[in-house]
């Protein structure tokens, strides 16, 4: 398995027998989204970001990785493009996402995302 994030990310690619491959950037001091490469058809069974920095969550941000559940929280989000989660919605189903209090959401970010599980 190639891990799809630049050398310099601090984060790194785990198997989790026998759930499937993890993507930890957990505790990597980011203050954005890294510039994720593409993962090949590879399955993630979770990408997690959390305890970082990340206030702006980009365009298409996620969309060359294929994952079931995206952990973003423990960040500083203060800002979504309404497209952030543009190109995962076929595969994601499970998204963890701590806002501000105050925080609106932008009304078109969870069209594409139609596989989430409540």
């Amino acid at each position: 398995m190639t891990c799809p994030v630049p050398q310099d990310s601090h984060c790194l690619c785990e198997q989790d027998f026998p759930f499937g491959h993890f993507l930890n950037c957990r505790y990597s001091a980011l203050d954005e989204v890294p510039e994720f490469l593409d993962s090949a058809g590879e399955v993630f069974r979770e990408v997690t970001l959390a305890f970082n920095k990340i206030r702006e969550l980009p365009a298409r941000g996620f969309a060359k990785l294929t994952m079931k559940c995206l952990d973003l929280s423990n960040n500083k989000i203060d800002t979504i493009s309404s497209q952030a989660f543009d190109g995962i919605g076929d595969s994601l189903e499970e998204l963890v996402l701590d806002v501000e209090q105050m925080f609106t959401f932008p009304s078109q970010l969870f069209q594409s995302l139609a596989n989430l599980k409540t």
